[in-house]
């Protein structure tokens, strides 16, 4: 049975079908009938030319087709082809989201906005053989809500335009201040921001002939319960022992032991400290505002403080990028095909590489109304004397710098 999905009547009087009919125009598939200019035909069925105008003939469902350069089967409703592909699910044991750095002095604080938005230009491409092409899905919008108090969006917030590469950022449901806890800049208090063990959605068409095994990634947009938003501080990644039994319970329940710890200190480049003014990577750290930064004059008096309140667009100025690349462990769900495709492109078993950078495209979101206070040190400080404040572009938080001119 013929289904008809088009029809084209005919255009010209009946005397000048023969006419008609011996003319022909430069490409295949391109004569000129009773019916009109014949349609291309889609990899799954033939446009012919009836009494009534053009109509497509359908392969049935299943028939075997070729998509792209790629075995598949048809559809049989629309003359479309459909790749032969596996389906599976990865889930890192954690995935870095952004770096909540530690404001100096005692009262001290600095407050990111709810609804402001946080994070990096995200790919997993290095974690892969040469052999396979990959690709990023980017639905775009709002992704997932995940427990701990953040919101989860993927797609082009920093003007990323590269299939392999997606936006993902973060934001708080309330506003969330840091404030600081001693005089000096201590990275030890820097926040290390992630996501546990998420739920990664992949698609993996096979090698053909010489065409090479694609694959397409993307964050699912339905989350497993036990996905969690997680912070841990710089100083407890450093030094495990002053880490709270309970988080470290907690982090390797999870697959997060003390062997991940290194993989995510590098997300803060400042973890072992930073002397006075730094030599900052300046297509990472762009200054945003200084501050005085001097003790009282005299004993028992209070320590002012000076606020500031931000309104700044997300942006990269340069044209070069900077990353932050780490390693987590993973673990597979999905049929045998899936396991097998997947492992033999991993470069690794059993471990993902991921790299956060900056973007060089100009930000389609601004972060407003975001607060610094800086409180003064106390009596008897004898340090640097000017606090600076750059914007981390790859995490888009703030970062701080004691110096001393």
């Amino acid at each position: 049975m013929h289904k008809r999905l088009a029809r084209r009547r005919a255009g010209t009087a009946a005397s000048f079908a023969a006419l008609l009919l011996s003319l022909t125009i430069t490409g295949p598939a391109r004569a000129i009938s009773p019916c009109g200019y014949r349609p291309h035909d889609p990899p799954c069925g033939n446009w012919s030319c009836e009494d009534t105008g053009w109509e497509l003939i359908l392969q049935p469902a299943g028939t075997s087709c070729m998509s792209a350069g790629y075995p598949g089967t048809c559809d049989g409703n629309s003359g479309s082809c459909n790749r032969t592909v596996s389906t599976g699910a990865m889930y890192p044991n954690f995935y870095v989201t952004h770096v909540v750095y530690a404001p100096p002095g005692r009262s001290s604080s600095v407050s990111y906005t709810a609804g402001n938005t946080y994070g990096s230009t995200t790919t997993i491409t290095d974690s892969f053989k040469a052999g396979t092409s990959v690709t990023v899905g980017n639905s775009g919008g709002f992704l997932f809500f995940a427990k701990g108090g953040i919101s989860v969006t993927a797609g082009r917030d920093w003007g990323s335009t590269s299939t392999q590469v997606t936006d993902i950022s973060t934001s708080y449901s309330s506003t969330y201040k840091k404030p600081g806890e001693i005089d000096a800049v201590d990275h030890d208090g820097d926040e290390i921001w992630f996501l546990v063990g998420p739920q990664i959605n992949v698609t993996i068409t096979p090698a053909y002939g010489t065409r090479p095994q694609l694959m397409d990634w993307q964050f699912s947009p339905t989350q497993p319960s036990s996905t969690y938003a997680y912070y841990v501080y710089v100083g407890e990644l450093r030094n495990p022992s002053t880490m709270p039994a309970d988080v470290k319970a907690f982090l390797d329940s999870r697959g997060i032991t003390s062997a991940y710890y290194p993989e995510l200190l590098k997300a803060d480049p400042y973890a072992g400290g930073a002397p006075a003014n730094p030599s900052l990577d300046p297509n990472r750290y762009v200054f945003v505002n200084s501050f005085p930064y001097q003790p009282p004059q005299h004993a028992g008096d209070l320590p002012t403080t000076i606020c500031d309140t931000l309104t700044r667009s997300v942006t990269n100025n340069t044209t070069n990028d900077s990353s932050v690349t780490y390693s987590t462990s993973i673990t597979l769900s999905g049929d045998t095909s899936f396991f097998g495709l997947f492992g033999i492109s991993l470069k690794v078993t059993g471990q993902s590489s991921w790299t956060s950078s900056t973007s060089n495209k100009t930000s389609t979101v601004s972060n407003n109304n975001e607060q610094i206070c800086v409180g003064q040190p106390s009596y008897g400080y004898n340090g640097p004397t000017v606090l600076r404040v750059y914007e981390d572009k790859v995490w888009k938080t703030y970062f701080f710098s004691l110096d001393t001119i």
